[in-house]
């Protein structure tokens, strides 16, 4: 899409351990996000991993970039379908259920891209 039009939310989060959290991006996050751009929201999305693990302050940042305002109005929307789709599988229900207890969200932000203006 278009970077001038995109919103991002950076959400960074604090993991003790990366072998479950990958676990977790595989059997949750993926089917999420995918559902999420099949629904439109969402246009792409990013991990990044600090490389001074464990640092501070946040050990996983979470990127999502959403076709703009529109994508972002409607991001609950978006969720809301893709969970009544992959909550009949059970793995992904049950990491979705339990990851406030192996992962700590800090504050969000939101964003826009700085293009250079030639």
């Amino acid at each position: 899409g278009d970077p001038k039009s995109a919103l991002y939310l950076v959400i960074p989060y604090e993991h003790p351990d990366r072998a479950i959290y990958t676990d977790f991006v595989n059997s949750v996050l993926v089917p999420q996000f995918d559902g999420w751009m099949k629904e439109g929201a969402l246009r792409s999305w990013s991990i990044l991993l600090n490389n001074h693990y464990p640092g501070k302050p946040w050990d996983i940042l979470l990127l999502l970039e959403y076709d703009g305002v529109r994508g972002l109005s409607e991001r609950n929307a978006a969720r809301a379908a893709t969970e009544n789709n992959l909550k009949t599988d059970a793995g992904w229900k049950l990491l979705r259920e339990i990851s406030g207890q192996f992962r700590n969200e800090y504050e969000v932000a939101s964003g826009r891209v700085i293009l250079p203006s030639r």
